[in-house]
């Protein structure tokens, strides 16, 4: 009898031990870059620097690639050279990219456990890319109703394209709350990013829409999305007032005013500094050293993460080059 017992107790215990397993909290991302323009892929939960997670080095072959700390899924954005594109990671995840740098978002295919979403994202991607390369010149004329119903007939593709993925798929599956909050951003920022382009440019006429699905300024993260950090811009551009020529003083406002409004530190961080940047370099006369010098001084002031957003203001005024005489050492 006790051996019996022992034996059921180490079955026992190895049950109980595979029922506590944690879920795995590590994903594989890499790939291969063909013709790359340097040594690196940065790998960025976030936009800004301060969301930069991991750095791959590429090999003789451009190819790159290791596991990754993650706790659960989530929206990615990789970088090569001067492109950036996005990723959704999940624990578990065993994610390759395989892209040229002579047409990098058209050659872009991702492949491996995780792939089918990401591949629906990216041709969402591209089909909003294309909706606002087309549809810009619409913004800046009159006709609203045209401007409507080409925007219908891109969001139709895009809910083709979901409509196919789904279709490789079992009967009875669904996306999560977050990948259905991913998509949703996906189809439909563009559109509004769109639509307040044309209520700037027509305030007499402007275009009442409305989210059709649950968002909300107040939430203090959502999925990071290009065409989401893009359409706040267009909103907050729309609904503040700005001077011509900025001081220290007016960013300092526009900071307040966006950090009241936007909630989610990541995308009034980004709306802040286009904003600032827009106005900076529309300027009739472009900025003096004076007023560029005192407005990187007040950075501290206006961003939660002022030291990387310091680094880009140099960076992007570097059309100016006595911008560069005046940096502190701290942020080159």
């Amino acid at each position: 009898m006790l051996g019996r017992r022992n034996i059921f107790g180490i079955l026992l215990l190895a049950f109980l031990g595979a029922c506590s397993k944690e879920p795995p909290r590590e994903a594989y991302f890499g790939g291969m870059i063909k013709n790359p323009v340097d040594q690196y892929v940065l790998l960025y939960r976030n936009y800004i620097p301060a969301g930069h997670i991991d750095t791959f080095r590429l090999d003789e072959y451009g190819r790159f690639g290791h596991k990754i700390k993650i706790d659960s899924a989530d929206m990615y954005f990789f970088h090569h050279g001067d492109q950036i594109n996005m990723c959704y990671l999940r624990p578990g995840d065993s994610l390759l990219v395989y892209t040229n740098m002579m047409s990098f978002d058209h050659s872009m295919q991702f492949s491996g456990k995780g792939a089918g979403f990401n591949n629906l994202l990216l041709n969402l991607s591209l089909i909003s890319a294309n909706e606002i390369g087309m549809l810009t010149n619409l913004v800046y004329r009159t006709d609203k109703e045209m401007l409507l119903s080409y925007i219908n007939q891109y969001d139709l593709s895009k809910q083709n394209e979901i409509q196919k993925y789904l279709a490789k798929l079992p009967d009875d599956y669904a996306f999560t709350p977050k990948e259905e909050k991913v998509l949703n951003y996906s189809i439909y920022f563009p559109d509004f990013f769109l639509l307040e382009g044309y209520n700037t440019v027509h305030p007499e006429d402007t275009i009442v829409y409305r989210f059709p699905f649950e968002f909300s300024l107040d939430e203090t993260y959502h999925p990071i999305q290009y065409f989401l950090s893009s359409y706040l811009y267009k909103y907050m551009y729309r609904h503040l007032h700005l001077r011509d020529s900025l001081t220290p003083e007016d960013c300092i406002s526009i900071a307040r005013k966006v950090d009241a409004i936007i909630k989610d530190t990541v995308n009034a961080e980004f709306v802040k500094f286009q904003l600032i940047m827009n106005q900076l370099s529309t300027q009739e006369p472009p900025p003096s050293l004076k007023q560029t010098r005192d407005i990187l001084a007040v950075f501290p002031r206006i961003f939660h993460f002022s030291q990387d957003y310091s680094r880009e203001f140099v960076n992007l005024y570097k059309l100016y080059p006595h911008v560069l005489r005046f940096v502190p050492d701290s942020v080159h």
